[in-house]
């Protein structure tokens, strides 16, 4: 039970505490983006370089109701894998805070495109491992 609260509460971030915290995932429904390497996410920092990435204007502009570009920048994540691949993040303890993003091999031979979205704040640094 304790797993499924915290869980439900990552998805219910009001806009003050999306503000507040070092990330958030971005939802969107799809977002074409041409894969590449996991180890090798896309930074976006501004809408226009999010128009330059996102060329469906539907996904541009859910994703940019989430996101306050001076406060959070994005790291889009799009790599193709088995279907169960997913990604985990780690908060360092430190302020600002930093951030671990791993990849999480799924078990399937099923070849899927994955595009992960999440927005960083401004001050948290992120690595990938």
């Amino acid at each position: 039970m304790f797993p499924t609260v915290l869980l439900l509460s990552a998805f219910t971030l009001g806009a003050e505490d999306k503000a507040k915290a070092p990330y958030f995932e971005v939802a969107v429904e799809k977002v074409e983006i041409k894969p590449g390497a996991f180890n090798s996410p896309t930074l976006v920092i501004d809408a226009k370089d999010l128009a330059k990435l996102v060329t469906d204007e539907t996904a541009r502009t859910a994703i940019a109701k989430q996101v306050d570009f001076k406060t959070h920048k994005l790291v889009i994540f799009a790599w193709q894998g088995s279907g169960q691949d997913g990604i985990d993040v780690a908060v360092l303890e430190s302020f600002p805070e930093q951030l671990v993003f791993t990849k999480k091999p799924g078990l399937t031979r099923d070849l899927r495109t994955h595009v992960k979205v999440f927005a960083v704040r401004n001050d948290v640094k992120y690595t990938v491992k």
